[in-house]
């Protein structure tokens, strides 16, 4: 029968609000309460001995052994200083597969050890959670600053703020958002914390000032943030120097870009990924006779419905889609007063990152040139035949020279039959060219290669010499 005392302790030991376990120091064997049972799920049949429960606990052999080396060096340490055992924390592997983080130490009772278990898996993930989002917030480029509902004070700064302003953590903590920013008033904060405390963000952009005076613009993002059941407003404050001096740069450039376009002599158009119009200059509002605000987030295609820009959408749609430019030549429609022949290109344009966004399209046009170099190749072709005519008339005999010109002509005109011939002494139409293939052709009796004056009657080639004109005639070639 147990004592009193034994009773109390043994009921003490059962309904502690924490895990114990007695461990026999002779034979291993465990005894643990109620609350042991609760938190880690095994009953006394799966643990009965030591052995038993590191094996459970402890599934990985390495760590196991870690475990085993280290409660052996705690004890012998609290056995030779007559102590109670170092706090020691350990993974335990709970029977239902989770696993808890656990303070763990003990004392020496008699023959036995008392094993005190403390849980503190969720105090060490809020501690590491807390560890993670300081160093997070510490080593963003951004200047965080959390001030409570009720006050503009700060409570908490990060190291990004205190570099950017200049000054120390514990100055920093000091002051509140009219100390540092010179553009702020008391309608603005309101304005700011209605909006943040009714679940909202605020987007701000303003001007910070530092510790020796220098100012700088910022763009301030105000959102709520609850801890401990408190609202604060957790701010993240971007220097936006950087960026301002790029917008401008941007700017100026777009604005040469502009001047540059529209003082050129040759048509721009610029488009979107979708191939529709978003910027003309004036030059191509004159060639299309139509305004930009007319035409402008529209394709080729959607502007002329006719099928004539067809193929200039789908050279488009290539560059864009392959990010290679394209030069062509491109008649320009017949919808317009007159013919016009464009020498167009088109390269992708892209943005910072290197996606493509659209194309700009550049045309030239080109007719005149185009024109000149046919005239040209025209002229050299006209050279070419005269001399093979001279060439023929100073080195081939009379009877065969006739022919061979007509040959050449035959071949220019891309004709089947001709004559060519000249007017003898008599007026009379004398043709050295005709050939038994003519003949062979012609049903007039009495053939003969003298055509006298009094035969040409009204016939086309009669009234053609006569009259010293081309005429044409579509029917068959009728000799009167």
């Amino acid at each position: 029968m147990l004592s009193k005392t034994e009773f109390y302790f043994q009921e003490l030991f059962n309904k502690a609000a924490i895990p114990l376990c007695i461990i026999n120091k002779s034979s291993n064997k465990l005894i643990v309460n109620n609350h042991f049972h609760k938190t880690f799920g095994y009953t006394s049949k799966d643990i009965p001995t030591l052995n038993d429960w590191l094996l459970l606990a402890y599934p990985n052999p390495d760590y196991r052994k870690f475990v085993s080396e280290s409660c052996d060096k705690t004890i012998q340490k609290a056995l030779k200083e007559n102590t109670d055992f170092d706090q020691q924390e350990f993974n335990i592997s709970c029977k239902n597969g989770t696993v808890l983080t656990m303070l763990i130490t003990g004392s020496v009772i008699g023959s036995d050890y008392l094993i005190t278990f403390f849980d503190i898996t969720e105090k060490k993930k809020s501690i590491e959670e807390s560890e993670m989002l300081a160093f997070a917030l510490n080593n963003t480029s951004e200047s965080v600053f959390i001030y409570k509902k009720d006050t503009n004070k700060f409570s908490y700064v990060n190291d990004q703020a205190c570099r950017s302003l200049e000054y120390s953590r514990e100055e920093l903590l000091q002051l509140s958002t009219f100390d540092i920013d010179p553009d702020i008033t008391n309608d603005l904060i309101n304005k700011i914390k209605n909006t943040v405390y009714s679940g909202q963000s605020y987007i701000i952009e303003t001007r910070h000032k530092t510790k020796t005076g220098r100012i700088f613009p910022v763009e301030v993002v105000a959102t709520p943030y609850v801890f401990n059941n408190q609202i604060y407003t957790f701010s993240l404050v971007r220097d936006i120097s950087k960026r301002n001096e790029t917008e401008k740069v941007i700017r100026e450039s777009e604005e040469k870009y502009r001047t540059l376009a529209e003082n050129l002599p040759d048509n721009i158009i610029r488009y979107d990924n979708k191939c529709h119009t978003i910027y003309m200059n004036k030059v191509i509002q004159r060639t299309l006779n139509t305004k930009f605000d007319i035409i402008k987030n529209m394709s080729p295609t959607e502007i002329y419905t006719d099928g004539s820009y067809n193929i200039y959408e789908q050279k488009l749609k290539e560059v864009i889609k392959t990010g290679k430019e394209i030069e062509f030549e491109f008649t320009v429609p017949h919808f317009f007063p007159k013919k016009e022949i464009h020498l167009l290109k088109m390269v992708p344009e892209c943005n910072e990152n290197g996606k493509i966004i659209g194309a700009l399209a550049i045309g030239r046009d080109i007719t005149i040139k185009k024109q000149t170099e046919q005239d040209l190749i025209n002229s050299e072709y006209r050279k070419t035949i005269l001399n093979q005519i001279a060439n023929i008339f100073l080195t081939i005999p009379d009877d065969e020279m006739y022919g061979q010109v007509l040959d050449i002509l035959l071949s220019i005109t891309k004709s089947k039959f001709g004559l060519f011939g000249y007017i003898d002494e008599n007026g009379n139409l004398v043709i050295p060219s005709l050939t038994k293939d003519i003949w062979n052709e012609c049903s007039v009796s009495g053939k003969s290669t003298i055509f006298p004056v009094s035969m040409w009657g009204n016939s086309l080639w009669g009234r053609a010499i006569r009259e010293k004109k081309r005429l044409i005639q579509s029917d068959r070639f009728i000799s009167r």
